[in-house]
């Protein structure tokens, strides 16, 4: 995972986005002191483990998500924040398959780490997600998912 986040990094145009905060967490419970994520690239800040995910996500324009499904993709969506992801289910229902696929067109979902930095470098942030946000696809995933609108 490390070496492929690595990698991510490095293909994100940093003139664009200065300054990546990661908030990674393990999967399972782990002990706060025995994690460590050494990650030596500039401008590169390492959530505390004991912060909250609504401060680490107060402070960013856009959320990224290493592993979709996730609980905190869908309380991204919920409140409504920028969000993209890597979609990492390899044994869809036949029920979310059509939302996956408008969640691709989207530029929300990803299949891989490249094509997410690119969507990432590409988009203006702020104009992208207004778009989503607009989007019926969107809108009708939310429903669903999110319970919005139900």
């Amino acid at each position: 995972f490390v070496q492929n986040l690595i990698k991510f990094i490095e293909t994100i145009d940093r003139a664009k986005y200065p300054l990546i905060k990661i908030r990674y967490r393990p999967f399972g419970k782990a002990d706060p002191k025995k994690f460590h994520l050494d990650i030596n690239l500039p401008n590169i800040e390492i959530s505390d483990l004991r912060s909250t995910i609504q401060n680490d996500m107060k402070e960013c324009k856009l959320v990224v998500h290493f592993s979709i499904p996730a609980t905190n993709f869908l309380e991204c969506c919920f409140v409504d924040k920028a969000s993209m992801g890597l979609l990492a289910n390899d044994n869809p229902t036949e029920y979310v398959k059509p939302f996956y696929k408008d969640l691709l067109q989207l530029d929300i979902l990803h299949q891989s780490y490249e094509e997410m930095a690119k969507a990432i470098n590409k988009v203006d942030v702020d104009s992208w997600h207004s778009e989503v946000l607009n989007d019926k696809r969107y809108q009708n995933f939310t429903k669903y998912f999110c319970s919005k609108g139900l």
